[in-house]
């Protein structure tokens, strides 16, 4: 009964947004819910409060802007990115008066930078969030972005080392997200911090300011150290490279990547784990963002991984055995179509443009299989909509429709993203 309450209130958000505020006309709201669950859970199997994430959200001391709707709450908008992306715009008159030092925590916070984790660097993803929210890109043009956000490092340095744990994976995960995020705001090349985000000038960088160890101890030589808790993920590792094949014969060049993930170790400082793939607290963490973010669960539980991306599983393969990451695929002996006319298993192409203009340098920046077409109510055999399985960056696998991901936008005279189907 929990849970058919909040998918109701759910479509009513989004039917409020959408068509008292947006004006963008008739959406199949039914349709844009079926996946935004809105029913984060607890180990118990009951629902968080809103008051239990309210505050687990924001670190102590935080002084920045309150987000007036939170991921996991009642009201937050499931089922549309772009709802999402909305609700967290800092108001303009807002805006223009914010410290850096102020601004700096609300980028820190924003509920949507996991979202990085959904494209090929920490980079591209970053630069994407700059491009649609207006807290990172006000943070971007401020001066003395660096020095306030080493500075905040310094006076905090006991919250960053300090491991959140409540018990609950959710909670967990929200707690943390701080911390992870500061790792890769420190990580960026748009913030200029470090030396062009390299992990081991980061890794210098961060722990000059948080050791407060003696030499003695810091060489590890009088005891032994041990990591205790998860705090970022540093660069891709290329373990090897390939050629491989859509199943129609084209050609694609594949890598097979590693991790190093950023953790710290007992004697307070941090250092990085390469691995073959995310250890399970690197992959609790990314799937707990998208279930809390998107009200998903990875797709016949197959969560997050950086052994192939999205690309290689539509034009690739599709099977458990899949350890390729492909940046380009190849459309050879594919027929370019329609939403209408989209054959269940073909493929999706989200684009960076709207409006019909998808030209060939424009990039293709996420690929999904069709797994069944949503039909208007009334309007018989009519597609509105689609139910897609795709892999989101280094995330998990998930099953939803077109706007319930991250890479779904549209501008302000309401041109959505383009998208390219292919049977």
């Amino acid at each position: 009964m929990v849970i058919t309450y909040k998918r109701i209130l759910c479509c009513l958000v989004i039917i409020t947004i959408i068509l008292g505020t947006l004006g963008l006309g008739y959406k199949d709201v039914s349709a844009v819910c079926s996946d935004g669950k809105n029913n984060e859970q607890n180990e118990d199997g009951e629902g968080l409060s809103d008051e239990e994430i309210q505050n687990a959200f924001y670190p102590e001391g935080y002084s920045g802007y309150l987000y007036p709707v939170l991921p996991g709450t009642s009201m937050w908008p499931y089922g549309n990115h772009q709802d999402m992306v909305d609700i967290c715009q800092i108001p303009e008159s807002v805006l223009n008066h914010m410290s850096t030092a102020e601004l700096f925590q609300t980028v820190l916070v924003y509920p949507l930078l996991s979202d990085v984790y959904a494209y090929d660097s920490i980079d591209e993803g970053i630069d994407t969030i700059r491009m649609t929210f207006n807290g990172m890109s006000e943070l971007y043009q401020r001066e003395d972005k660096a020095d306030v956000l080493l500075e905040w490092l310094k006076e905090n340095k006991d919250w960053f080392l300090s491991k959140a744990e409540t018990g609950d994976t959710v909670l967990d995960s929200i707690k943390n997200s701080p911390r992870m995020n500061l790792l890769l705001l420190v990580q960026s090349k748009l913030l200029g911090v470090g030396n062009n985000g390299e992990t081991n000038s980061v890794l210098n960088l961060i722990n000059g300011i948080i050791s407060d160890n003696s030499d003695e101890s810091m060489n590890g030589e009088n005891r032994e150290i041990y990591p205790v808790s998860l705090c970022g993920f540093g660069d891709y590792i290329v373990l090897s490279q390939q050629t491989v094949y859509t199943p129609r014969g084209g050609a694609m060049g594949g890598k097979t990547y590693g991790i190093y993930e950023l953790w710290i170790y007992s004697n307070n400082e941090i250092y990085s784990i390469a691995r073959d793939d995310y250890s399970v607290a690197g992959k609790d963490y990314l799937n707990s963002q998208v279930l809390t973010v998107y009200g998903l669960s990875p797709y016949s539980g197959r969560g997050a991984t950086v052994k192939y991306n999205c690309h290689s599983y539509a034009w690739y393969s599709t099977g458990t055995g899949n350890t390729n990451w492909i940046d380009y695929f190849n459309t050879s002996n594919y027929t370019l179509t329609t939403l209408q006319s989209v054959n269940v298993g073909g493929i999706v192409v989200y684009c960076e443009s709207y409006g019909g203009n998808v030209g060939p340098g424009v990039e293709r920046k996420h690929s999904a299989v069709v797994d069944s077409k949503i039909f208007h109510p009334v309007q018989i055999n009519t597609v509105t909509d689609l139910n897609m399985i795709s892999k989101w960056g280094s995330g998990g696998l998930y099953l939803h429709n077109f706007a319930n991901c991250p890479y779904y936008y549209y501008d302000s005279t309401n041109y959505i993203s383009d998208r390219l189907y292919y049977n």
